[in-house]
């Protein structure tokens, strides 16, 4: 949730630990609106659509919201969003206001579970892990830790 504090200025471009860049960003520089993935099991055709955050773009002038949401009693916040954890307080929030990151920039942002059961796609740039494997475990397959 610090990533909402009013106090911190500027833009962000949010990637969770365990998220793999894998090709060049350059399609990314251009995003300048507050832009969320859309959650890779919740992809709206089976179950209603839901938000991920493993990968944010975030205007300061729209993280407000979740902070004064949260902030106003935490505990109860945490409680009352234990099982989905933080996606589940953004949800309300940004649900029908951010884009999407498979939308905007179609196969370049992927799921290890989900898109590379079969090798990584040739357009991805961006893997999240989202879980187990992690990024060392498979460390192997994209070259990265040698």
């Amino acid at each position: 949730m610090e990533l909402f504090r009013p106090d911190l200025r500027g833009d962000f471009l949010y990637m969770d630990l365990d998220t793999v860049i894998v090709g060049p960003l350059d399609d990314f520089e251009g995003i300048n609106r507050l832009t969320i993935l859309r959650d890779f099991y919740r992809d709206g055709k089976r179950l209603k659509e839901g938000l991920q955050s493993s990968l944010m773009f975030l205007p300061e002038s729209q993280r407000r919201p979740p902070w004064d949401d949260f902030t106003v009693n935490p505990a109860l916040s945490m409680a009352l969003h234990r099982g989905g954890g933080d996606q589940s307080l953004l949800e309300p929030h940004y649900i029908h206001s951010a884009d999407r990151w498979q939308d905007v920039l179609p196969g370049q942002v992927v799921s290890w579970k989900v898109n590379c059961a079969h090798g990584v796609p040739p357009n991805a740039r961006v893997i999240c892990m989202h879980g187990k494997p992690r990024p060392w475990q498979v460390g192997q397959f994209f070259n990265l830790y040698r």
